[in-house]
């Protein structure tokens, strides 16, 4: 199974790879297209939403322009800064021009440090990966870091609390569950 993982990996990174400069384009409006979607409606200016992003990387899609987006309609955008023992801290994104150059070729944000558990004041957290299946099993490039730091708690090791939810086969990676819609009917019977 490790090889066949590392297999996919490979021909994954090489289709992306070569993709063309538009292709990459598209990609990263799309990815902002459909995030932006996720947010609540209407957003409170009294309690802005906090959304835990990262910036891309290399061939990744595009990640700029969504989280420029988001800052733009009032969100607090949180970014990972990677600790030496790979590890997540948190920052705030200020705008582009406020990220720096840190170690594995990433962008981190400057400023203050928010601590691991910072990550625990988000409703919607977005990870980097290469694929995604139906179950909703993603595939990253390998290193934990991109998803250990989603475990909520005081700490944001400690496992899940109320209103947190298992999100993929990583075992500490968790969810805020979003509450159903009161206002939302079912079309099945």
């Amino acid at each position: 199974m490790l090889n066949d993982k590392a297999a996919l990996r490979s021909r994954l990174l090489a289709a992306r790879a070569a993709l063309s400069p538009e292709q990459r384009q598209d990609a990263a409006r799309a990815l902002a297209e459909h995030a932006l979607t996720l947010l609540p409606e209407p957003l409170s200016a009294a309690a802005p939403p906090v959304v835990a992003g990262y910036v891309s990387v290399g061939a990744e899609p595009g990640t700029r322009a969504l989280l420029d987006a988001l800052r733009a309609r009032g969100v607090r955008v949180l970014l990972p800064v990677l600790l030496p023992d790979n590890d997540l801290d948190w920052g705030s994104y200020q705008g582009q021009e406020r990220l720096e150059r840190a170690g594995r070729g990433l962008l981190e944000p400057d400023g203050d440090r928010l601590g691991p558990a910072a990550v625990c004041t988000a409703g919607l957290v977005l990870l980097p990966g290469l694929a995604v299946d139906r179950r909703g099993i993603r595939l990253g490039r390998a290193a934990a870091a991109a998803t250990t730091g989603c475990s909520p708690g005081s700490t944001g090791r400690t496992g899940p609390q109320p209103g947190w939810r298992r999100c993929c086969t990583t075992p500490r990676c968790w969810a805020r569950s979003r509450p159903r819609s009161t206002t939302a009917r079912s079309t099945r019977r």
